[in-house]
């Protein structure tokens, strides 16, 4: 006898006979091939491998089915139909691709999806995320041209774009002024006693505007003398009898005569501007007086005037 290898193109049950695909260069298909009965129907499916008896070649009545075997599976797998119009998040129901593009391409994992923000949350270019809550995520637009980004637990997501720190301010508008203005300079108490605070001097009864003190000016009321002094000069704002120290001003008087230029008095007469490292903010409406404590029970910086500038025009450069 001869036997071929084939699959099964079809099975029927009744008569126990199936149609079968010879394998070989010179395939065909063979109907109504009896199958031995000790072959279950479920190796019998569409597709699986058999073993063809073909007894006489002569007589395809004789062919008859003695073997079947499941079929290796099918090297291109199962393909993930492109029919829905809306991609869905892997490992959600219906979760398919689109018809133009790759299905990988349209999907985003389940968790992300519900999670994380996506392309359609952006308005504008340097849109960044922020979280307002836990596992809540916000849209926080770009700032402004030069601002950073800085914490401040007050807004919804807790940052915010703000101005830049920098090292050094600009002048502008009406530029530098003095208070007192057009007036002679403040001539404090000495206390009468070393290192205690004298009484406050009114400088300027109310500012105008709010405006940053950045210096002072100050001689002392003798130098013809061989006496080293040091003070310090207070700065502070507020009603009389309820001021508030905003500063301290160190000031120093060199020992020895001639340390500097004096009219016939012996007054200081080459006063010197000192600007401060960091502006006082002096809200607008504010009276500003000044106080000072020296080593000398007799000997004190006189004379003294503050600079400043309009804070709306101290600006960064």
């Amino acid at each position: 006898m001869t036997v071929y290898r084939g699959k099964v193109v079809s099975f029927a049950s009744g008569p126990w006979t199936a149609s079968i695909r010879l394998d070989g260069s010179a395939a065909q298909t063979i109907e109504n091939v009896p199958v031995v009965s000790h072959i279950a129907a479920t190796d019998m499916d569409v597709g699986n491998k058999c073993i063809v008896d073909t007894g006489d070649h002569n007589h395809p009545a004789d062919f008859v089915v003695i073997a079947a075997w499941p079929g290796p599976p099918d090297p291109h797998g199962t393909h993930l139909a492109l029919t829905a119009n809306t991609p869905a998040a892997v490992g959600t129901a219906g979760a398919v691709g689109v018809g133009t593009a790759a299905a990988k391409d349209d999907h985003v994992h389940a968790h992300e999806a519900t999670h994380l923000l996506h392309d359609t949350a952006w308005a504008a270019k340097g849109d960044i995320a922020a979280a307002s809550g836990n596992d809540t995520a916000t849209v926080l637009t770009v700032g402004a041209n030069n601002t950073v980004l800085t914490a401040d637990s007050a807004q919804a997501n807790g940052v915010k774009w703000a101005a830049g720190a920098t090292g050094m301010n600009k002048v502008t508008g009406s530029g530098y002024g003095v208070m007192p203005a057009a007036a002679s300079g403040i001539d404090p108490v000495n206390s009468g006693a070393g290192w205690t605070n004298g009484a406050w001097s009114q400088v300027l009864a109310a500012t105008a505007e709010a405006d940053s003190i950045i210096g002072i000016i100050y001689g002392w009321d003798t130098l013809l003398n061989t006496t080293r002094v040091e003070a310090e000069i207070e700065i502070g704002t507020g009603g009389a009898g309820s001021e508030v120290a905003v500063g301290y001003i160190p000031a120093f008087k060199q020992q020895g005569s001639g340390g500097g230029a004096s009219n016939s008095s012996g007054e200081s007469i080459d006063e010197r501007p000192i600007f401060l490292p960091a502006p006082i903010e002096v809200a607008s409406g504010i009276r500003v007086a000044v106080r000072l404590r020296s080593s000398s029970t007799t000997l004190e910086p006189m004379d003294i005037r503050l600079i400043y500038a309009k804070a709306s025009e101290l600006v960064a450069r």
